[in-house]
């Protein structure tokens, strides 16, 4: 009986396990070990904080896996010693395996600014979706308006910063009209560190997102990295910003975990480096799949899923001794909506904007969806982000 462990619940791991268990490998026994009893789909969080239900963005392990031939465990996993085939997870548990697959994400990288992890908010699971929500919500409930608690400032114009602050001035605008705030007293500034927003796009598909994102009343600032911040300030190159309100999505790195695991090494960014089958370098036992792998499209979602089938072919072969393919990097195709019902997508010389990208995104979510569950199960994810929750307690004390 070989066992695989595959550690992390996200695209890669999940995908991985799936493809493992439609493969129907006989005589081994599959452990996906997560540290969340939920999948979560990072691409939408910014709409929890804008008032959609978290459960277009949160789908149960368990009814992913509702009868598959896979053991699904909730555990935090502390250490691992690939020499000696264990994890040791925080709650004690140990995991034995012959096969070892490593697909535990990115997490936040503050780049040590001072103060940053302190005051600032993030976007990185659901729990700080809400966290944000709800300060958003008591903002506008406060009874004490003025410019300074109404200044929302988002560090980092890369795809989540685009997205949540174009869907922040819309849903700010639909706040002050509830509340009866005067909405001249909101605003909303973008900083970026790069000369143009979405860095890796081309120049001029960047100039039509910072148009619209100006249209939306988002107020756009380049060449401005952060660099520190306190309670009720923020300090960027060339200005000081009165706020209660600075949110970070600037920086993302590989987990932390990669860099305390003895045998692997690592590139400059954390990432793991792999051979061209996506193991980790002298060991034909491990795998590393999605934002871990030192590959050249690893943080993006698109990669992460096909890593995850990657891997599940290369186990199945190994275990069946059948010839191994070569990992191709695919280049993925880029989605980002600007606003509701605005988005721009771009894929090698094809570029579109507007409504039709935003058709596309939405038809993107439900594949992705697929992914995982029955198309109507899918459609049904995708339709809780119709629904709107306002779940803060203030502001339903203010509505009573």
């Amino acid at each position: 009986m070989k066992k695989i462990l595959i550690i992390g619940g996200g695209f890669a791991g999940i995908k991985c396990a799936l493809d493992l268990e439609k493969s129907g490998l006989k005589d081994s026994k599959i452990t996906l070990v997560s540290n969340m009893s939920h999948f979560e789909y990072h691409a939408l969080l910014y709409r929890v904080v804008t008032g959609v239900s978290p459960l277009e963005v949160c789908i149960s392990l368990n009814q992913i896996f509702k009868n598959k031939h896979v053991e699904v465990v909730k555990d935090e996993i502390a250490e691992v010693d690939i020499y000696n085939k264990q994890a040791l997870a925080s709650s004690q548990s140990r995991y034995t395996f012959d096969y070892l697959v490593l697909a535990l994400g990115s997490e936040t990288d503050y780049f040590n600014v001072q103060g940053l992890q302190k005051n600032a908010f993030t976007l990185k699971t659901t729990d700080d979706a809400l966290k944000l929500k709800r300060h958003v919500h008591n903002l506008f409930c406060n009874c004490e308006k003025n410019a300074e608690t109404m200044h929302l400032v988002i560090v980092g114009a890369g795809p989540t910063g685009v997205e949540l602050s174009a869907q922040l001035a819309a849903y700010s605008r639909s706040l002050a009209k509830m509340y009866k705030t005067n909405p001249s007293l909101v605003s909303i500034d973008l900083f970026e560190r790069e000369s143009q927003v979405i860095p890796r796009f081309p120049a001029e598909v960047s100039q039509k997102i910072e148009q619209r994102l100006r249209l939306l009343g988002v107020n756009v600032y380049l060449n401005q990295p952060i660099v520190k911040e306190d309670f009720d300030q923020v300090y960027l190159k060339d200005m000081q910003i009165k706020t209660h309100t600075v949110v970070w999505t600037s920086g993302v790195k590989a987990n932390h975990l990669y860099s305390q695991i003895k045998g692997l090494e690592l590139d400059n960014r954390g990432r793991v480096i792999v051979n061209d089958l996506l193991q980790a370098k002298n060991f034909t036992n491990v795998y590393i799949a999605g934002d871990g792998a030192a590959t050249k499209y690893s943080g993006m979602a698109h990669t992460a899923i096909i890593d995850g089938s990657f891997v599940a072919q290369q186990l199945v072969s190994d275990v069946t001794n059948q010839h191994d393919k070569k990992y191709i990097p695919q280049k993925p195709q880029y989605i980002i909506p600007v606003g509701p019902g605005w988005a721009v997508f771009v894929s090698d010389n094809i570029k579109l904007y507007g409504r039709l990208a935003w058709i596309i995104k939405l038809l993107r979510d439900l594949s992705n969806f697929m992914l995982f569950l029955p198309f109507e199960k899918a459609l049904t994810v995708l339709r809780y982000g119709k629904v709107l929750e306002e779940t803060c307690e203030v502001c339903n004390v203010a509505h009573d």
